[in-house]
């Protein structure tokens, strides 16, 4: 921490930063602290670290995840047009749910795997281009680090045509990112989403 310049952070998250640094510092000028104290104070430090909050954030380029950093699942598919249809290349193919799930809307959702954890603030959703049927009118965007806590992120609506759309919201650290569709276009009684 000898390069570490308190000018660029805000003062709310230098507080935290401060505090963890001076137990650290105590700690390791004292002979009688243990191993175990001084690997929680250096862990409260790493964490005060990343919590610090820059006081004019660089502007970063918006760039997108390549598909070979992730995989991809889904609550249900219909045969022939798995989750994997979606990140094939051809806007002629796609994932769509399964036909006869009717108004099941528990399993009506896509997930995206990545290969680690990685700062996300943004989904791109290309609806099928075919016809309208399945296409997501209003969407949910969750996010999670283990796959099994999840963080709502981003909710809002789509136009019903075939252009690409984007949730963009703010910047977050995610491993696993699920898109619910919460309502789409459907040309029967039942409910279908695709993507």
């Amino acid at each position: 921490y000898s390069f570490f310049d308190p000018t660029l952070y805000t003062e709310e998250s230098l507080v935290p930063f401060a505090t963890a640094l001076g137990n650290a510092m105590s700690l390791l000028n004292n002979e009688e602290a243990t191993d175990a104290e001084l690997a929680a104070a250096l862990a409260a430090l790493e964490e005060a670290k990343e919590n610090l909050v820059l006081l004019n954030p660089p502007v970063v380029e918006r760039t997108e995840i390549a598909v070979e950093h992730y995989t991809v699942s889904a609550g249900d598919s219909q045969a022939g047009e798995g989750p994997e249809m979606a990140i094939d290349g051809d806007s002629n193919t796609m994932w769509h749910t399964d036909w006869y799930a009717g108004d099941n809307h528990d399993n009506h959702w896509y997930l995206i795997e990545l290969d680690s954890a990685y700062m996300v603030d943004g989904f791109n959703y290309l609806p099928r281009q075919a016809q309208t049927n399945g296409i997501i009118t209003k969407y949910q965007i969750e996010v999670s680090l283990d796959g099994e806590e999840w963080t709502k992120v981003a909710e809002g609506d789509w136009a019903l045509d075939s252009a690409q759309k984007t949730a963009e919201f703010a910047p977050v650290k995610a491993k696993y990112v699920r898109l619910l569709p919460i309502e789409a276009s459907s040309d029967q009684p039942l409910y279908f989403a695709c993507a």
